[in-house]
């Protein structure tokens, strides 16, 4: 049994084949999953991790990127801590469709009236695949994902979800929770359930 002090809820938002699934699947289970299933509906991943003194339960909220399914996603928009926001570098269209899927966000979140979560809640923009960056004519360049990032003061990060060590993608998660207010959020402490089956999906102990 095991217990945390901090309940942190994580969307991640972007068009189907971004790399959202990719990336849950390889920082909570250390998986490095090529075969690209599109999600339907929501799929929910759990970490385990330590930071500043603090033991973090982290769920994500892997949302699809089917339009279709869209009332579905604007869902879980609501009580969430920070959103993470993901595009295929090698899909341009993917990159084009963030300022849609920020728009979507803004509009269709609820007034903030849960004194436990952030006023300003982070949006962080992550590129996928840019070890395959050149096999595309197309591509997006670190440059204009940047400047784009820099405009919408988001933070921007270029992961390969299969080949970067698991130390650089948990980094993007613990600059997450600094950009999050934390002393607003109230400790938790509550005992968990033990290491397997939440709902459909594994919990995963990464420290």
């Amino acid at each position: 049994m095991s217990t945390y002090d901090k309940h942190i809820k994580i969307a991640l938002i972007g068009d189907a084949f971004s790399g959202k699934s990719t990336f849950t699947k390889r920082i909570c289970y250390d998986e490095k999953d090529v075969i690209y299933n599109t999600t339907i509906g929501i799929d929910t991943s759990l970490l385990f991790m330590n930071h500043n003194d603090k033991y973090y339960k982290i769920q994500f909220f892997d949302t699809t990127g089917h339009l279709n399914f869209i009332k579905i996603v604007r869902c879980y928009y609501k009580g969430c801590d920070a959103y993470i926001l993901f595009f295929d570098i090698t899909n341009r269209s993917s990159f084009e469709h963030i300022k849609f899927w920020l728009n979507d966000i803004e509009e269709h979140l609820p007034p903030n009236i849960d004194e436990t979560r952030p006023l300003i809640i982070p949006k962080i923009l992550i590129g996928t695949k840019p070890d395959i960056r050149y096999t595309n004519h197309n591509f997006v360049t670190y440059e204009e994902a940047k400047d784009f990032a820099d405009t919408f003061g988001l933070h921007y990060y270029e992961i390969s979800c299969i080949n970067d060590e698991l130390n650089t993608l948990k980094k993007i998660i613990r600059n997450t929770l600094d950009e999050i207010n934390i002393n607003n959020i109230k400790d938790k402490s509550k005992t968990t359930k033990s290491r397997y089956n939440c709902c459909t999906t594994q919990w995963c102990n990464i420290t």
